[in-house]
Parts: structure tokens; sequence; C-alpha cells
């Protein structure tokens, strides 16, 4: 076993068009996106993945964008304090991918190494002229950085699955708790159950998001995620459940901090 805690912190939501959920479809209806950090507490390290949203870091074209909505003890420095846990103790930073809305607290964790796979930090700092909502103040601040490629075991229980698409070098993690399952944290390869599952008006297969560096690559990166999450539980006999990038109301489902799964 892992020996994993699991704390699920509500970072805001923002808004956007329905039709960047679910790719053509939903246009002109507005949606509340969620975001969210995970706290890793881990007998090895202390892991954060997705260190969310800062909108007084962004800049104006990009609130126009994603539109937030955050109440200061959404914002995660406040957040992590009202758990007990310092900045300077966080071993592990892991962004699913470098968009605004999921790295913009990494200048918080000093002393931690900066996980991150080589196709996305190249594509994040020289994007496609419609990849707008990299930014570069986000992310480049220096960590001390660990750069990889494929599939990649952070800590024991604790996984990295390359899950492109979305992005050129997207990632989903992978966390085995004794108690409560398994939970992978999909970042933007599904930013809702609909883009996982599929849904009567998208598909029985699932349903990319927009943009979308490559559609093809994101359908088969879901396919790899559901086969992850049928066969961990074969293998485990645990649950394994996906904790989607931007799904407000599955979000709603789960307990929060200072709630920990075990």
């Amino acid at each position: 076993m892992s020996g994993a805690k699991v704390y699920l912190l509500d970072g805001g939501q923002f808004q956007q068009d329905q039709s960047i959920v679910t790719f053509a479809i939903g246009a002109g209806q507005k949606v509340w996106s969620q975001v969210y950090t995970a706290y890793i507490d881990h007998p090895e390290s202390k892991i954060v993945v997705e260190t969310g949203m800062d909108p007084d870091l962004w800049s104006p074209t990009l609130k126009q964008i994603l539109v937030p909505r955050q109440e200061p003890e959404q914002r995660l420095d406040n957040a992590l304090r009202k758990i007990g846990v310092k900045q300077e103790d966080i071993d592990i930073v892991i962004n699913t991918h470098l968009h605004a809305d999921h790295c913009s607290f990494n200048r918080l964790f000093k002393n931690a190494t900066w996980i991150v796979n080589r196709n996305e930090l190249k594509e994040a700092l020289v994007p496609e002229p419609f990849e707008i909502t990299y930014f570069r103040p986000c992310f480049d601040v220096g960590l001390r950085t660990k750069l990889i490629e494929g599939d990649y075991p952070v800590v024991k229980g604790v996984d990295i699955l390359e899950t492109h698409g979305h992005t050129a070098g997207h990632i989903a993690v992978s966390v085995e708790t004794e108690k409560s399952g398994v939970f992978l944290f999909t970042g933007d390869a599904a930013m809702t159950k609909e883009n996982f599952w599929g849904s009567e008006r998208t598909s029985p297969q699932g349903w990319p998001c927009a943009p979308c560096l490559d559609q093809r690559a994101y359908m088969r990166s879901v396919e790899k995620m559901r086969e992850f999450v049928s066969s961990t539980k074969a293998r485990t006999m645990k649950t394994c459940s996906p904790i989607y990038g931007h799904d407000a109301e599955e979000f709603s489902r789960w307990k929060h901090a200072p709630y920990a799964y075990t």
C-alpha cells in the first residue's frame, strides 16, 4: 500500500462556452468550470497535483477567455494554509498540462521538483497561435525541473499516464489509497464526465474538448484512461474513480479539504 492521503482543494470556477468543453456542441451556452488542486500526503513525498488559477496573475485577455470566480479562501496559498500545509514542505509539483488554469500557483513551491512532460514544456514555451491559454508567468518560475516522456512512476502508488491530445504533452495522474480506492486525475484529457464516458448528444466512446491540438490523439487518450480504470479495478479489486478536469457537478459530489481520502 502507498499510504497516501488525498485532499481535494476547491480552487474556484471560471466561465466558458459549452462548445469548448464538448467540441462543436452547445455553442452559446455558458457553463461554470471547476478548478481544483489535489494535495497528496505520501510517506515518501508531499505532492501537489495541479496548482489551479490565480486571476491576479492573469492578463486581461486571459480573464476574458476564462472568466474567473474565486473567493480568497479558494486561492491555493490560503487553502493549503487552512489544512496546515507549508509551501516549503512540498516535494513535488505536477501539472496535467500548462494552461493557466492548471499551473498559476507553481511559484509557491520553491523547494519542490517540478515534474513536467518534455513535449508539454516545449509547446508551452513556443505555442501555436490558437493555444491562447498558455501564459508563461504561470509556469516559467524557476523550479527545479524533471523532464519526462511517456508514462512515469512518481512514488509508490502514484503514477503518471501520458494522455496527449488536448495539448502536446498532457498527462493524467493516478493515486492509490488504502481504503478509498484509486483516483485518476484526468486533467483536460477529460474536462467532464461527458468527455470521458460520452453521452446521447456526443457518442458512447467519449468526446473531445476544444480547442484541441490533436483530436484523434485525444480520443486515444480517452480510450487509454477508460482501459486504465477497468484494468485497475480488476488488478486491485478497488474502485478506480476519475476526477475530471473541470466538472463542477461531479466535483461537488466529493468531500473537500480538510477531509482526506485515505
